[in-house]
């Protein structure tokens, strides 16, 4: 499949797609050395709306897409058929064996991911773990905190499936197309994608925002953000909770609505609580405080992306300057090695196992081989006596005709001419024993003959 663009000239596609959804199917660049980091996404119904907003993406991209730590998925430029259609739109890839966030924002890894995720991420591993999953916070915060800056764009739709994460901690910030831009106060492009868990409060008692009749601001990103970042340390919902209050359903959006979040303003209103929010009375009191914002009405006082970075880059410099880290990072370095060593032991006894496996099978094969041979030896040599001795009875039938037609005329006459019975059962006696003598010795005459004119002929070993 070939697409253009003003930027990159012509693109060809690979033919199938590596991932799609519901607006679009996204495509690898196929020999293209300088979009080797990137991707394509075709749309499924472009239009000339989607097409001004990736334009205007395209020419006013955040200060900076890329860093060690995180990727930006931002619309690069804009690709068109041959006609100059708008299809979609070139975009960098994610970073390699990223997988959604949503795989750690459970009590627990995912038993697929153990062996690779959990030596960074198991709850289990305590002070490493949890610093991990606070960098994690850092590597997250900073890229929205770029897309933040001049507060032009405001994602709406942050939640852990737009957002890639490798099991070192590399962060890729996904769906971009869907945000929503501002220009001051006047929206330009909506971003009409929402998920009802992490809509921030405010909004329920908002007619004009719930009508989407203008911009939300920077402050809805920062709830759905403190919300991704509880359920990466805590592994569930912050409103996750039981109210006082009766109702025929327990929907975590209605909590959000009343804002029953269970160290909140109205933690009152709250029945009971699952038992890993007790986590959160353990936590350090500067994310408590970061937390315990986020979660308040008071809109204007959340803190900011920037403002989570910041506090959570100080926050991993004292964890990792502390005893307890340093005690727990070396067993878990060390619980680390001797894994190693096991998988290392285990991957040995298997290659032995499979080199026993090889040996033990080429034996058989051998073994069957020589079987083969034996019976195709057996056969050929079967076959070699049949043949000896149809060309040995050939031989002496001709011979048996031969001599009996020399020496049946001679008897007769013998029988007829001499007198006496004594002479003529003495001359009988001696021709019977020529003409067996003469079978015998022609057979011998025909054989060797036959050697003689078929020297490869097997059937010469049993004549």
């Amino acid at each position: 499949m070939k697409v253009y663009s003003n930027k990159y000239g012509e693109i060809i596609l690979q033919n199938k797609d590596f991932a799609s959804g519901g607006e679009g199917k996204i495509f690898l660049v196929h020999g293209c050395n300088q979009l080797n980091n990137c991707c394509v996404k075709i749309y499924n119904n472009p239009n000339s709306l989607l097409e001004q907003k990736i334009k205007y993406m395209v020419s006013n991209p955040p200060i900076q897409l890329e860093a060690a730590g995180f990727r930006i998925c931002w619309p690069l430029d804009c690709v068109q058929n041959a006609g100059g259609q708008f299809l979609g739109f070139v975009m960098l890839l994610a970073f390699e064996r990223s997988e959604k966030l949503i795989n750690l924002t459970a009590t627990d890894v995912p038993k697929k991911m153990k062996s690779d995720w959990g030596r960074y991420f198991d709850r289990t591993l305590g002070v490493p773990s949890l610093v991990n999953r606070i960098r994690l916070i850092h590597n997250i915060a900073s890229p929205i905190h770029l897309l933040h800056v001049g507060n032009r764009y405001v994602l709406r739709d942050l939640k852990p499936e737009n957002i890639l994460v490798t099991p070192k901690g590399k962060v890729t910030l996904v769906d971009m197309d869907s945000v929503q831009i501002n220009s001051g106060n006047l929206l330009l492009f909506p971003g009409n994608a929402a998920t009802p868990n992490y809509i921030p409060p405010e909004f329920y008692c908002n007619s004009s925002l719930q009508e989407n009749k203008v911009p939300v601001k920077v402050s809805w990103d920062c709830f759905s953000m403190a919300v991704v970042f509880y359920q990466l340390l805590f592994g569930l919902h912050p409103y996750v909770v039981t109210p006082w209050e009766e109702r025929e359903t327990n929907e975590i959006a209605q909590n959000i609505s009343q804002n029953l979040f269970p160290f909140g303003e109205n933690r009152s209103k709250i029945r009971s609580f699952p038992p890993p929010h007790n986590k959160f009375k353990a936590l350090h009191p500067v994310l408590k405080q970061l937390f315990q914002r986020s979660f308040s009405l008071h809109v204007a006082n959340r803190p900011s992306a920037e403002e989570w970075g910041r506090a959570t880059h100080t926050i991993i410099t004292e964890y990792e300057n502390s005893e307890i880290y340093r005690r727990q990072e070396e067993e878990r370095l060390r619980r680390e090695a001797e894994e190693q060593r096991k998988q290392e032991e285990r991957r040995r006894r298997e290659a032995e196992e499979r080199r026993k496996q090889e040996e033990r099978r080429r034996r058989e094969a051998e073994e069957q081989r020589r079987q083969e041979a034996h019976r195709r030896r057996e056969a050929e040599e079967n076959m070699a006596k049949k043949r000896a001795e149809k060309l040995k009875q050939k031989f002496k039938t001709k011979a048996t005709w031969k001599a009996f037609l020399i020496c049946f005329p001679a008897t007769w006459l013998c029988w007829h001419n001499f007198e006496g019975w004594a002479f003529r059962i003495g001359w009988a006696i001696f021709l019977t024993i020529g003409y067996f003598v003469s079978i015998n010795n022609m057979v011998d005459e025909k054989i060797k003959k036959y050697k003689e004119e078929h020297p490869d002929d097997p059937a010469n070993k049993y004549l």
